[in-house]
Order: C-alpha cells, then structure tokens, then sequence
C-alpha cells in the first residue's frame, strides 16, 4: 500500500473530509486528493499530513500504521 492509500485510509478511518484534513494539516485539497488518487511513495508534504491525522510520517508510511478503521 502506498502514501496515498494510507492518507485516504487514516482519513476516511478519521471519518475526516478532505476539507478537514486539509484545515488540520495546512495542505491544500486538491494536494491531498491529488497524493490520494496518485498514491506516490514520498512527499514533501508527508509530515504536514502526518501531523493532521495525529500520526508520525513512519505511521503514515507504514501499511499498518495505527490504523482507525
């Protein structure tokens, strides 16, 4: 599982919106979906959304994580 499957799984575990995480991470919506839909390996932008999901960039990378769902 990839970056962007585990954001848009903490997210959606979260019951958070885009716009939710977007307001808690400081990282625009359409970066979000953009890294949720092209599911890359590494991004800049990793320990901002890291941090809005409560998580360490090491969970978030994680395929297990501290999964919510």
């Amino acid at each position: 599982m990839g970056l962007g499957q585990n954001i848009r799984r903490h997210r959606v575990g979260q019951g958070l919106t885009l716009e939710q995480l977007s307001e808690r991470s400081g990282v625009d919506i359409g970066t979000i979906s953009a890294l949720e839909n092209r599911d890359s390996v590494r991004s800049k932008y990793a320990s901002a959304i890291a941090r809005g999901l409560g998580l360490t960039v090491e969970e978030l990378e994680n395929e297990i994580g501290r999964a919510h769902v």
